[in-house]
């Protein structure tokens, strides 16, 4: 990796050094001014920055109580996979084991993507979008049975002190996602591509318009420019509906080798057609 991937990478690996040790100051000193913070895609994102009325006043607030939800009542590890740098963005395929109690434990497979902007000497996260799957994890916690119940109390207890109702009702809308119906269009997609049907590929995309980086980084490719520009052959695995995107690992054999790494495909909710593709590789 080049030097400036190296910084952001080591940047990036701040956040679950600080998780594990529940450093609040660490992790959020990491994020940028004004931020982002999507965790799940799909939920009501955490704005940092701006006027916040809970406290009173603009700076970190939205984080800190992220923090104080979510991170700072649980162990955190992060099983990473793969990390691959594109430009300012810095996306991990990994899988993070949540143990809420010493009985009720979690495993949430997930694609983590950084954005990164530089504030005077430094890089920092501006937008953090954790694409994950809500229900399947708390299919996992019920599963527990009754040792869940109190948990699950407290979580909803944090939430509603923290995150307030509006706020709890806001999570809970990455229920709410673009579902099969967004990844069998990544799978029409990929299988069009391997067979280089045009007509099927631009049938899952919302439009001609439809910016498809490949990877990110270089100028993108509309739909019908995809088979001048990229060849080869493409699989995919571990795929991930959060909010309007789709996730997936995937990988692309091509003569001189084998490219690994992470699909971000967003979709328009209302018609299921691909808007906007980016995949990652190093």
């Amino acid at each position: 990796m080049s030097n400036q991937a190296d910084v952001l990478l080591s940047q990036v690996q701040k956040s679950p050094a600080a998780v594990a040790i529940h450093d609040k100051d660490a992790w959020m000193s990491i994020f940028a001014q004004y931020h982002i913070v999507e965790d799940p895609v799909g939920s009501t994102p955490h704005v940092g920055g701006i006027y916040d009325t809970t406290s009173g006043e603009r700076g970190h607030a939205a984080l800190g109580r992220f923090f104080d939800t979510f991170i700072a009542p649980n162990k955190i590890s992060f099983d990473v996979k793969k990390d691959i740098v594109c430009g300012n963005h810095v996306v991990r395929d990994l899988t993070i084991n949540i143990e809420m109690s010493p009985t009720v434990k979690a495993s949430v497979e997930m694609h983590l993507l950084y954005e990164l902007v530089q504030e005077g000497d430094e890089w920092k996260v501006v937008r953090l979008a954790a694409h994950w799957e809500l229900l399947p994890m708390v299919m996992q916690l019920l599963k527990k049975g009754f040792a869940c119940a109190g948990v699950l109390a407290g979580l909803t207890v944090r939430m509603l002190r923290y995150q307030g109702i509006a706020g709890t009702l806001g999570f809970s809308k990455a229920a709410l996602n673009i579902g099969n119906k967004g990844k069998k269009a990544v799978e029409t997609f990929v299988k069009a591509f391997n067979h280089q049907d045009l007509s099927t590929l631009m049938s899952v995309c919302a439009s001609d318009a439809a910016l498809i980086h490949m990877p990110f980084g270089q100028p993108p490719l509309s739909p019908s420019q995809v088979f001048e520009k990229v060849n080869g052959k493409m699989a995919i695995c571990k795929l991930l509906a959060s909010g309007e995107t789709i996730t997936a690992t995937v990988s692309l054999q091509q003569e001189n080798g084998v490219k690994e790494g992470v699909m971000i495909a967003e979709f328009n909710r209302k018609t299921g057609k691909i808007v906007a593709m980016r995949l990652y590789w190093d």
